[in-house]
This record gives structure tokens, C-alpha cells and sequence, in this order.
């Protein structure tokens, strides 16, 4: 990984859009000298999967006939 701050955000950037485009943490890329995403960004991959966890449990509920995605109004 660079040293650039600059750098790194571009590269944390596109690490983000592949994975929100359902890329793979686990392979390997042409941007990272690494061989799985993860091992070179495991931040941004935890972000990703914790924005997937947080979906996938609204959908549940939503599915089971919870407030889901049109939340209760006070």
C-alpha cells in the first residue's frame, strides 16, 4: 500500500466500489501487491460486509411482516 494519502483514498475508493459491485474480499487484484483484498484493506471490507449484514436483516424483517425499509412513524 502507498504511503500517499491520496493514494490510498483512490485506492480505498475503488476497493469500496468493487465490493459494493459484489467483488470478492478473498481474491486477489491487480491494484494490491496482496493476495486477498482483505489482507490489504480489511477495513474496507468490514464496512462493506457490515452495509451487506445491515440490508440483508432489513429485508428479514421486512419479510416476516416487520417495519423494514418504511420504518414505524412516532
Amino acid at each position: 500500500m502507498s504511503d500517499d494519502a491520496d493514494e490510498r483514498s483512490r485506492l480505498e475508493q475503488t476497493a469500496l466500489l468493487l465490493l459494493r459491485l459484489g467483488g470478492n474480499p478473498h481474491r486477489g487484484s491487480p491494484f494490491w501487491n496482496t493476495p486477498a483484498l482483505k489482507t490489504a484493506m480489511p477495513h474496507v471490507v468490514a464496512t462493506v460486509e457490515a452495509e451487506q449484514r445491515a440490508v440483508h436483516l432489513e429485508q428479514a424483517w421486512a419479510a416476516r411482516g416487520g417495519v423494514g425499509a418504511t420504518r414505524a412513524r412516532l
